[in-house]
């Protein structure tokens, strides 16, 4: 599925979801362990294999256009609470990799 948005939207969507962390991510697999939301840089901490991984908007950009398509898919039902999760499992893995979905 082709999504047109322009750089600008994009960014906005992630930056409102991002600005949810580090608070978004109690009780997640993937915990932010580090947030700079001026420079969109988070740190996040793999529960379950212990890796870290950096993310920045370049990244985070990479995730949205994954996690795009399943957002506007009637298929896919997430609450709100669930998307920055998901985006950045979109940003680090490119795909769903902890959740049932």
């Amino acid at each position: 599925m082709k999504i047109d948005v322009s750089q600008e939207q994009m960014d906005g969507f992630i930056k409102d979801v991002m600005g949810s962390y580090p608070e978004a991510s109690v009780g997640k697999r993937l915990f932010c362990i580090d947030a700079d939301h001026g420079k969109m840089r988070f740190r996040f901490n793999d529960s379950k294999t212990g890796k870290l991984y950096d993310m920045d908007l370049a990244k985070l950009r990479v995730g949205f256009k994954g996690l795009a398509p399943l957002l506007l898919n009637s298929y896919y039902r997430f609450g709100k609470s669930e998307i920055p999760d998901l985006l950045v499992q979109f940003a680090i893995f490119g795909h769903i990799e902890y959740g049932g979905f």
